[in-house]
Order: structure tokens, then C-alpha cells, then sequence
């Protein structure tokens, strides 16, 4: 018997707006961005400073699977590969995740290209399900409690 409403005030993105499209609705600051739906790894490939430095790095495994590295350090094409099929996989249970909760369309959630809206673009788009400047949004929480 409790409806819960996520606000956005500023900014809800990846993380955040996973949690916030679960709520029963969704209320955004007209100055909020919203979005970014999908995965990312950044990783810092420190090969060719080290190599520049004088250093060598030496790896020993037991398999060869075991390390992410080239002999020279850097990161080895199976290992990379690894990871984009990892994020692939995380992006797309992410848009499964969103599409459970807004009914949008996985595919439609995938075309966003995990980007960010402003709050009117994301209204239009059903990432939220209303606009609203803190004072009204307060008074429509408080009508809603009564």
C-alpha cells in the first residue's frame, strides 16, 4: 500500500537511474539529466610508459588464461575480448532491468545509445513520468500523503 517516487533533482544516471526506474513513479527537476543506461570499464594500459621507463613486466602462470597481459605488458586480445563480452552482457541485463520497470522496449532503451536527456527529453522518451519544479513536486508529495 505504499507507492514510492524517486525525485531528480540533478542528475540520475547509470547506477542512480537503475534504482530510481524501480520506484512506482519517477519525478524529475526540470533542470535534472537522466539516463545513461549501460555499462562501462575503463582500463589504463601502462605498457609503452613502462617499456619508455626501463621496466619489464614478467608474468608467470600456471595457464595461460590466468593473466590479462601480453608478454609485453599489454592487455592480450582474449582478455579484452573477455571484457566486451562481460559489459555486452551487463548493458543489455541493465536494458532489461530498465524495461521491466518503465515498459519501454529493450531495443527501443538499447537505441539510446547510453546516453543522457534532459528532463523534458527523458519525459518524452518514458524514462520518467513527470516534470516538476521542488515546490511542486513537494506539494504533490504532500497531496498524495493526505
Amino acid at each position: 500500500g505504499v507507492k514510492l517516487t524517486a525525485w531528480i533533482d540533478e542528475g540520475a544516471h547509470s547506477a542512480a537511474y537503475a534504482w530510481a526506474c524501480m520506484m512506482d513513479e519517477v519525478v524529475s527537476s526540470p533542470d535534472a539529466s537522466v539516463g545513461s543506461i549501460g555499462c562501462i570499464v575503463a582500463m589504463l594500459d601502462d605498457s609503452k610508459f613502462m617499456e619508455k621507463e626501463g621496466f619489464r613486466r614478467v608474468i608467470i602462470t600456471s595457464l595461460d588464461g590466468k593473466s590479462p597481459f601480453n608478454e609485453d605488458g599489454s592487455f592480450s586480445d582474449k582478455f579484452l575480448a573477455k571484457v566486451k563480452e562481460d559489459v555486452d552482457r551487463l548493458g543489455l541485463q541493465f536494458a532489461q532491468h530498465v524495461s521491466h520497470y518503465t515498459g519501454l522496449d529493450v531495443e527501443a532503451i538499447l537505441a539510446l545509445d547510453a546516453q543522457s536527456f534532459h528532463a523534458e527529453k527523458a519525459l518524452e522518451i518514458g524514462l520518467v513520468n513527470k516534470v516538476m519544479i521542488p515546490r511542486e513536486f513537494l506539494d504533490y508529495v504532500r497531496s498524495n500523503n493526505a
